[in-house]
């Protein structure tokens, strides 16, 4: 049922990725197609942190979004908040670590070598999802 679930996993996180990186935007389904793929084989007693990470998680994503408006999408939000629905409480916070860690380097390398501008827009989705399906394999 674990490998069922990560295949499915992987799979809506590619397709967001593509999404995020090519228009910028992802459509709300795949938040709740994660939503629902994180309820395949979970049993009561992982309701609990299921639930504290797909609230607390995303967090530290909605107040930067409000403390700056127009510097980051909702999807960027849903995504990581429905990440860490399936992943747990612990396991979306490293997710949430590791993926913004990893943006931060990816993208100071990319406009480094393409001297792009540091404040346009990066598609967050992509590395989020990376991340949080490398933290699911853990």
């Amino acid at each position: 049922m674990e490998i069922i679930k990560g295949i499915i996993f992987a799979t809506i996180l590619l397709k967001a990725s593509v999404s995020d990186i090519r228009t910028r935007e992802v459509d709300n389904y795949f938040s709740i197609m994660l939503a629902i793929t994180a309820l395949i084989g979970v049993n009561l007693n992982g309701f609990v942190p299921m639930i504290l990470g797909a609230l607390i998680v995303p967090l530290p994503l909605l107040i930067t979004a409000i403390a700056k408006p127009g510097k980051m999408g909702g999807a960027d939000i849903k995504i990581m908040s429905a990440c860490a629905f399936l992943l747990g409480f612990t396991k979306g916070m490293a997710a949430l670590i590791i993926g913004l860690f990893f943006a931060v380097i990816c993208t100071l390398i990319i406009r480094k070598i393409t001297k792009k501008n540091l404040h346009d827009s990066i598609p967050l989705v992509a590395y989020l999802g990376a991340s949080s399906f490398l933290v699911y394999l853990i």
